[in-house]
């Protein structure tokens, strides 16, 4: 019995060092952090603007709405974004993205 758990506790340590074998990459570390910052960011803002549409109106159908108009642009623009990621250089492309995405964050809060 103890020998069966301690295989089981050497086949759990070795599934986990492969689960995270990417965080020993310097890069992507820095990567990971900085999304998980944003995204952190995003539903905090998404969390607090529901909060507010809710304060003031008390009502559901102003909530479905502001949290249906908050994807709008992903559903109406992801198709465009897919054709230009599929024919333009990637990097040209997200170095004239991000500073957009800043500027419109920095100014709608």
């Amino acid at each position: 019995m103890k020998g069966a758990l301690l295989a089981q506790k050497a086949r759990l340590a070795g599934s986990l060092h492969r689960t995270f074998r990417s965080l020993h990459v310097r890069n992507y570390r820095l990567w990971f952090l900085g999304q998980t910052v944003s995204q952190s960011g995003t539903w905090m803002q998404a969390v607090a603007q529901s909060w507010l549409v809710w304060t003031l109106t008390r009502s559901a159908f102003d909530l479905g709405l502001t949290a249906a108009l908050q994807f709008a642009p992903v559903l109406l623009l992801g198709t465009v974004g897919g054709v230009i990621a599929d024919r333009f250089d990637k990097r040209k492309s997200f170095s004239s993205l991000r500073p957009r995405s800043r500027c419109r964050r920095r100014h709608s809060g």
